[in-house]
């Protein structure tokens, strides 16, 4: 859309993309104040976060796609919004850019009255997206603001006249959003994704005023450095949370979806579910404490692309926090601690992945149900990979940081296990040093052990150096001894060649590994039995544990509890100690070692 010198007769593919691109630099410019003002469906300061990543995703879809047909953009639009959609806002998002499309299918250029017919269609597949929609919500806007261009693109064939009222219009919906929701009224805001929706018309809106990209970002950079209203101080101090712990989405492709149908088998199963798509492509978004019961489900849809798992309890407690941690801790799922010790210490984790034949891919750990895991690790007919994460999760989980944080120490497998800490390192050069990431030289729980010590020293108020200094310390403490029932799953994954697996099986051995210093994977010893090979490694831990002071001892299992309550036993016994936790090792190690693996971890001085 060019400026208005002139009236603006027609919308068609280049004016729509670089509305659009407009648009969306206004909403990634504030999206800083968006997360300050958060607070439906939870307050967990990420609103914005998502909707410029989003609309980030929209707009550089939009500036590759080279057909510049109408048709093809707004289908290039709704594809990549469903692609990048994140949260409830950038789900809601998706589906309007979906109607959108539907409602400009076959066209090469619209008039007003188009538009407006177009409009109304995006605001109604919205809608529909939604399981319960509230009013005084991104939805409430978006049906005001279609409502409005509907009712006077008849009366004006002039896109500038039209956006331009349009907005006004949807501005007066927004300022009315805390008389709709008691939540808002309470903190003192509007809602965060309807004042989203509001500043990418905004962008629009200042596009065709100045005609230029450069200038309308300029205003919009003008605007985010402006002083704009904030949650009140006392709306944290009684707000209740909310029943539903993780904001879990996943993006899945097959044919013939039934969107309708997959929204109902999900009703129940949580809150603020979005279901947007088409027949060959869904996205889902929904609140709930059982990310693997919607996993389980959408996957018999057809194939995942994407999944997300994120702890809003967790990001609730960083945005409003007011303990004196100055560093947030992250490592990976390759890092085994009980539950009870993350959440004391506020430990963040990014997930590795496991992989199903070709791509039937899971998040370690919350991604798929434990019953399922092993019985299908147990199941040869169906080979299993682990990916470690992706270089967007950390610079989701980096970026989301440092807004309430100084600095971050990561914390991640060894580079003989895993490219994990390679991915992190890449990542963590684009923060200016505010994330330090240090090698925990093991992995399961002997790095839970290092973490912990590194957790533990950032709640004291340490700096980031002193924290990489303690988890370093730890990291050259950290003593691991594994025990494996078998080696199949090593030969299996590749890990070991044929001819010494066969060998191994023929005579039935079951090693027992350690960590060298840089920690490469160490054969120290053999048994020929279970009961041989649990008692060799019990002794070899014991006798790397004797003389130490200040003795911290974890065991981790793969679905062997027995073999892991004989550990915790003996080492009551001989260290006159009964704190020991036992942890199930994470998905992503299990693949390679097995069931019936388990082991001791401890660190001492």
């Amino acid at each position: 859309m060019e400026a208005a010198l002139g009236k603006i007769k027609y919308l068609n593919g280049v004016r729509l993309q670089r509305a659009i691109v407009a648009g969306a630099d206004w909403v990634v410019a504030m999206q800083k104040h968006l997360d300050a003002i958060n607070v439906f469906p939870v307050p967990d300061g990420d609103t914005g976060s998502n909707m410029a990543a989003t609309m980030k995703s929209i707009a550089e879809r939009a500036k590759e796609n080279i057909d510049k047909s109408l048709n093809r953009v707004s289908n290039a639009l709704a594809d990549s919004a469903l692609m990048g959609a994140k949260g409830n806002s950038g789900a809601i998002l998706a589906q309007f850019f979906q109607g959108l499309a539907e409602g400009l299918k076959d066209h090469r250029k619209v008039t007003t009255e188009r538009f407006g017919q177009a409009v109304h269609v995006a605001a109604q597949r919205a809608q529909e997206a939604i399981s319960s929609p509230k009013e005084g919500t991104i939805l409430t806007v978006i049906r005001e603001w279609s409502d409005r261009v509907r009712e006077n693109c008849k009366k004006t064939t002039d896109f500038d006249e039209l956006l331009r009222d349009s907005l006004d219009w949807a501005q007066k919906a927004l300022d009315r959003t805390p008389e709709q929701l008691a939540s808002l009224k309470k903190a003192g805001v509007v809602d965060a994704g309807a004042q989203g929706f509001v500043y990418m018309l905004e962008g629009i809106v200042t596009f065709m005023e100045k005609g230029d990209l450069a200038a309308s970002r300029q205003n919009a950079q003008k605007q985010a450095s402006a002083n704009l209203p904030l949650i009140g101080e006392d709306f944290f101090d009684d707000h209740e949370n909310s029943p539903f712990r993780y904001c879990t989405e996943c993006l899945v492709v097959g044919q013939g979806i039934d969107i309708r149908k997959l929204r109902t088998d999900l009703e129940g199963l949580g809150d603020s579910l979005i279901v947007a798509g088409s027949s060959t492509k869904a996205k889902v978004h929904i609140h709930t404490n059982h990310p693997a019961d919607i996993f389980k489900i959408v996957a018999r849809e057809g194939e995942f692309r994407e999944q997300k798992i994120d702890d809003m309890e967790q990001q609730n407690h960083d945005a409003h926090r007011s303990d004196k941690a100055r560093v947030a801790i992250v490592t990976d799922t390759g890092c085994d601690i009980p539950q009870d010790l993350c959440e004391k210490y506020n430990i963040h984790f990014i997930h590795h992945s496991l992989v199903f034949g070709d791509n039937e891919t899971y998040l370690d750990k919350q991604g798929i149900h434990r019953d399922d895991f092993y019985a299908r690790l147990c199941d040869f007919k169906t080979p299993i990979k682990t990916s470690q994460p992706t270089p967007s999760q950390f610079k989701r989980m980096y970026s989301f940081l440092l807004k309430y944080y100084d600095a971050c120490v990561s914390i991640h497998l060894p580079p003989a296990h895993s490219g994990t800490i390679h991915g992190a390192r890449r990542i963590a050069s684009g923060y200016n040093d505010k994330v330090s990431i240090v090698d925990s030289t093991c992995n399961s729980m002997a790095m839970g052990l290092v973490v912990l010590e590194a957790a533990k020293a950032a709640a004291q108020g340490m700096s980031q150096q002193e924290v990489v200094q303690v988890a370093e310390k730890a990291a050259s403490k950290a003593r691991a001894f594994f025990c494996f029932d078998t080696l199949k799953y090593h030969l299996r994954g590749g890990r070991l060649s044929n001819s010494a697996g066969k060998l191994a099986s023929i005579l039935q051995l079951r090693p027992i590994i350690t960590f060298k210093e840089d920690g490469t994977v160490k054969l120290d010893g053999v048994g020929f039995s279970r009961h041989g090979v649990r008692k060799k490694t019990w002794a070899k831990a014991r006798k790397a544990a004797m003389g130490k002071k200040n003795l911290q001892f974890v065991v981790a299992h793969a679905n062997n509890p027995q073999l892991a309550a004989w550990f915790v036993q003996n080492i009551r016994k001989t260290f006159d100690t009964d704190d020991i936790p036992v942890v199930e090792a994470s998905y992503t190690l299990v693949s390679h070692a097995g069931p019936g693996a388990a082991g001791i971890g401890f660190i001492g001085d």
